[in-house]
């Protein structure tokens, strides 16, 4: 299959620019290798997912030479990503269309995050081939990498002139934070996120989002902290951050934010306030408020019972609590009682 150079297909008035000099050439090529320009590959849908062409701004962008890049991959797309979660199988690709992220390798060694576009078209043959776009530019490799440093995932949302979402994204990062994939196992769908919301903090955040998206002072601002279900069922905390493109009318184009895991800084403020709470009771009801052995020649102050605060500490119903601390701490003949003055 030949190698097209898109690079130097260049249109003025409709009609075709021809007898381009050398240096006009590697002008253009260079303009658009910087600002993002977009390489072009496709390949069999064989089992080895066979690479049949590359056009030179790819190559160019990513330091190879065509016999070097095939080198490289072994003529195959499944060597062709760096992030081995891209390892891909025939089926699963044929499913895939769209838009979509991943890491590639460069010639010169180091990690490039693209953009990248899949479609299917058919061969002169008639046999059918997948069609891969991939763009590099450094605004998205700087977005990743401070999505790194911070542990987020951006995502973005696109609205019509009546407040209505017309198109949703989320990022490869945002995925991989709740367990996913790509976007047949989390397809960009508002639902995909929304429906692992957690059910207590499912209408809050939506009225939080919503709210943001109509409001046209721009006041309003996207800020929520939620539970999500995770795809091995977990729930874990996340905030969620977002700010939004406006028109002239006020009216949100795109609203695009970060997703950051706050799981361990939430349990842990959680779990201070609970263990406060258990002191504060101890205290309040003078229950082993200090605790002295001569014997050992030790004082404790506030002291707590091990084995029940370890209980309080790790129990995450109440009744697994009142359940411990009844057949724990209650003589038999109180159990009932006790039972039914602690029932929900």
């Amino acid at each position: 299959m030949k190698i097209e150079n898109y690079a130097e297909n260049i249109y003025s008035l409709g009609e075709t620019v021809t007898g381009q000099t050398q240096a006009m050439s590697q002008a253009v090529r260079k303009a658009l290798e910087n600002n993002g320009g977009v390489g072009i590959m496709t390949g069999s849908y064989d089992q080895n997912l066979s690479i049949l062409s590359v056009n030179n701004l790819l190559l160019h962008s990513i330091g190879y030479t065509f016999d070097t890049f095939m080198e490289q991959t072994k003529g195959s797309l499944k060597n062709f990503f760096y992030d081995k979660e891209y390892i891909l199988e025939r089926d699963r690709l044929l499913q895939l269309h769209g838009t979509g992220e991943a890491q590639i390798l460069a010639a010169d060694g180091t990690v490039k995050n693209v953009r990248l576009c899949k479609e299917d078209a058919t061969d002169e043959a008639g046999r059918q081939i997948w069609v891969m776009s991939v763009q590099f530019n450094w605004d998205h490799v700087n977005l990743a990498l401070l999505n790194e440093a911070i542990c987020s995932g951006f995502w973005y949302i696109d609205c019509d002139e009546n407040s209505e979402i017309v198109n949703v994204n989320w990022s490869h990062e945002f995925r991989k934070m709740l367990g996913y994939q790509d976007t047949l196992d989390f397809p960009n769908k508002l639902e995909s996120w929304s429906d692992l919301l957690h059910p207590q903090d499912k209408e809050r955040v939506m009225a939080q989002l919503q709210a943001a998206i109509k409001d046209k002072t721009n006041r309003i601002k996207y800020q929520a902290d939620y539970r999500m279900r995770m795809k091995d069922n977990q729930y874990q905390w996340f905030r969620a951050a977002a700010e939004g493109i406006r028109r002239l009318d006020g009216s949100v184009s795109r609203i695009a934010g970060i997703f950051i895991n706050i799981d361990g800084e939430k349990k842990e403020i959680m779990q201070a306030q609970k263990s406060a709470a258990f002191h504060r009771a101890f205290t309040k009801a003078d229950l082993c408020e200090y605790y002295v052995n001569l014997e050992a020649n030790t004082f404790d102050t506030f002291k707590v019972e091990p084995s029940l605060m370890t209980v309080f500490e790790q129990s995450y119903t109440w009744d697994e609590l009142i359940r411990h601390f009844v057949d724990s701490y209650v003589v038999e003949t109180d159990k009932k009682a006790v039972s039914s003055f602690y029932d929900r």
